[in-house]
């Protein structure tokens, strides 16, 4: 016997719970937050929430208490469980024997820092196990949280783990297991674990305060320090031959020891020239990789009023004799801007750097502390694979995070650190010289300048809210929103700290407005079924189709009561079942691509009937050039854009090629490499560079004379 598929408002009247199918692969998330569009990010933003919380999103069983048996393990600790800042270690979740089984697993590690708040601290990588993946890797969650991918039948997951640098103090570690479809456990018993920073070799760093007293800095979030500081910064070399004998480039090479410019700046807390545990910046890999500062310069001088205060840049040393000499410089932190990162090439090496990251020169008894002596240790900025000094080039694909240079890392006897104590490259000292009790921009504090709350309510004055939009799902769970707008022109949401948009859930009426579903949708039950059985249901439908085009979607499937589909006895049964999945088009930013701009960007300015007020861009194509206009909120044309940057195209180039080979057999010659234009700016986006090709002489043996 054959059943057709409940009708819509049948289906509606199933209360929607959200669940998975155990007897299939699933893909739990795999397309990229910042790709979809703002509709999807609000009607999919509980799943992911909990998700990115660790609570599955197909059920809503509460979990079981303690572990039953499943437990977190940590390869490569000590016996007192330990770990060293920068190690990489192996984390297994696992059962109490071979025999016990899991279904999904989602490990997340955190530390507290000194404002009593919580981070995560150091790196994952699920490179070992593709059963699972980095949810914040994937755009997903905003902090690391390390899922599966499937859930199916498994033994056990394990990925690597790489330790924060020194001072993080005790991380935590949290799981949730789900062994069966309502069976899941988080946070209990062997499912939280706890491990410590061991003892080690690390950048050391004592602030020497004028009453002698050892004083730590405060967060770096909240700098009480009165006005600014200016310090002298002085840079002085230990790496030789002797320090550091082992690998040390022989005396044939040693024209090509030296430090290359020490660059950096002072900056505010939310801002990072470099990091352990972050990836590298285009400016950090050309520094460490070449000794090149142009690039990070350019970076820090596009955020210098902002969030950069600073800019230090040193000249090169070169030579023997030259690298023992000191370098310095001198910058000024103020209250806002109280940090400072500085690095430099170890040179020759692959991508190894020397550096202080967000050094903050704050204490907690509000003045800013008078001198700091840190010596620096080597790290790797994770872009090129070579082990030695000199060699060729490896570049490291894909690139890895930044991490220390210890006697096990990298785990190769070539390495000049390996297996030996590491002892300082060289040893920054920061000295202060003057202290001004100013504002940021130099001129007298004043309180007289702060607005009054009701100066501020006044320009913070809102328009009423509008009506609730229609429901986002015409036929079952879905979201609504309203929204309301600032009345005082120039004033942002960020100064009022207002919400400007309410969402609220809603079960749309499934009025003949839900998605049509093909004839082809069936289904099955068995025959032999006890007629007597009340709760008996007929076989889940097949899936429906994705509710996106492109990016995230939803997509449902159905059963009903066997013997009567009105029924409302509690049996504890899902009626339908919801799971995330993705358009035709895997990616909306590609199906944006897709589009031909060039005849959008023709199009007149439209703001369409309605008489909203939200700021929009669009291109002037007699002006040629980018303008803002107020956009009513509906309808228009799509010459139509939220920020300035995405009318601009900027050039983009391919990466330099390969030297080629010497233009000569014998005697002098050039070689060359080359790079190419693939996409020609529009729009005003930033221009092509001038230099495709370089050059450099090359030398071949002496030509014979005939």
């Amino acid at each position: 016997m054959r059943w057709r598929l409940l009708s819509s408002s049948e289906a509606c009247k199933a209360r929607p719970t959200l669940y998975a199918n155990y007897g299939f692969a699933l893909i739990l998330l795999v397309v990229s937050i910042a790709h979809m569009s703002d509709h999807a990010e609000g009607t999919y933003a509980p799943y992911i929430r909990r998700i990115c919380r660790r609570y599955p999103i197909h059920t809503t069983v509460e979990k079981q208490s303690g572990d039953h048996g499943f437990r977190i393990k940590l390869d490569g600790l000590t016996t007192s469980d330990t770990y060293r800042p920068g190690e990489t270690y192996t984390v297994h979740v696992t059962g109490a024997d071979q025999y016990q089984r899991l279904m999904g697993v989602m490990v997340e590690a955190t530390a507290i820092d000194s404002k009593g708040e919580t981070y995560s601290p150091g790196s994952f990588n699920t490179s070992i196990d593709m059963r699972v993946q980095d949810l914040r890797l994937e755009r997903t969650c905003a902090k690391p949280v390390v899922a599966h991918r499937y859930l199916i039948r498994k033994d056990a997951i394990k990925f690597l783990w790489t330790a924060p640098r020194a001072g993080a103090g005790c991380v935590h570690f949290n799981a949730t297991v789900i062994e069966h479809s309502d069976k899941w456990y988080k946070d209990e018993g062997m499912l939280h674990k706890v491990i410590c920073e061991e003892s080690t070799q690390r950048d050391s760093a004592s602030a020497v305060p004028s009453d002698q007293s050892a004083q730590q800095a405060p967060s770096q979030n909240e700098c009480c320090a009165c006005g600014k500081a200016v310090y002298d910064v002085v840079f002085q070399g230990s790496w030789s031959r002797n320090t550091h004998p082992k690998g040390f480039p022989d005396e044939k090479d040693e024209f090509l020891l030296h430090w290359s410019n020490l660059v950096g700046a002072s900056h505010s807390s939310d801002y990072r020239i470099w990091e352990y545990g972050q990836f590298s910046s285009r400016g950090v890999k050309e520094v460490c990789e070449y000794g090149s500062a142009r690039t990070i310069l350019n970076e820090l001088k596009a955020n210098q009023f902002e969030r950069v205060h600073t800019v230090v840049k040193t000249d090169q040393l070169w030579g023997p004799t030259r690298i023992m000499e000191p370098l310095t410089a001198g910058f000024t932190v103020t209250k806002k801007k109280p940090l400072i990162s500085l690095l430099t090439m170890i040179g020759p090496s692959p991508d190894w750097c020397l550096g202080i990251s967000a050094e903050s020169m704050c204490t907690t008894n509000c003045t800013w502390k008078d001198s700091m002596e840190i010596d620096l240790y080597p790290w790797d900025a994770g872009t090129d694979s070579r082990v030695t000094y000199l060699g060729d080039k490896m570049a490291t694909v894909p690139a890895e995070r930044i991490h220390r240079l210890t006697n096990t890392n990298p785990n190769d006897r070539d390495s000049p650190f390996y297996g030996l104590d590491i002892k300082p490259f060289a040893r920054l000292t920061l000295t202060k010289k003057n202290e001004y009790c100013t504002d940021d921009e130099g001129k007298s504090t004043s309180a007289e300048k702060a607005p009054s709350t009701d100066e501020l309510m006044e320009k913070c004055e809102t328009s009423p809210w509008s009506d609730w939009s229609e429901c986002s799902n015409a036929c079952g769970s879905g979201l609504r929103e309203r929204r309301r707008m600032l009345k005082t022109p120039g004033v942002t949401q960020d100064m009022c700290e207002l919400d400007l948009v309410q969402t609220d859930s809603c079960m749309g009426d499934c009025k003949g407005r839900g998605k049509k579903l093909s004839d082809s949708f069936v289904m099955r039950h068995d025959d032999q079924r006890d007629p007597t059985d009340t709760c008996a249901v007929t076989d889940w439908s097949v899936w429906s189709p994705c509710s996106a085009t492109c990016g995230l979607g939803m997509k449902e499937r159905w059963r009903m009561f066997l013997f009567n589909p009105e029924q409302r006895v509690d049996c504890g049964i899902h009626l339908m079942e919801k799971d995330l999945c993705r358009g035709e088009i895997y990616d909306c930013q590609k199906a944006i691509m897709m589009k031909n701009f060039t005849a959008i960007c023709q199009q007149p300015l439209d703001v369409g009937p309605c008489r909203g007020d939200f700021p929009r861009w669009f291109y002037n194509h007699t002006m040629e050039k980018c303008q803002t206009f107020s956009y009513g909120g509906c309808r228009g044309n799509e010459n139509r854009f939220d920020t300035e940057s995405e009318l601009r195209i900027n050039c983009m180039v391919t990466p330099w090629s390969e030297w080629s080979e010497c233009s000569a057999t014998c005697g002098r010659g050039t070689v060359m490499k080359t790079r190419m234009i693939k996409v020609e700016p529009k729009n005003g986006g930033q221009r092509c560079p001038r230099r495709l090709v370089k050059k450099k002489k090359c030398r071949q043996k002496r030509c014979r004379k005939f």
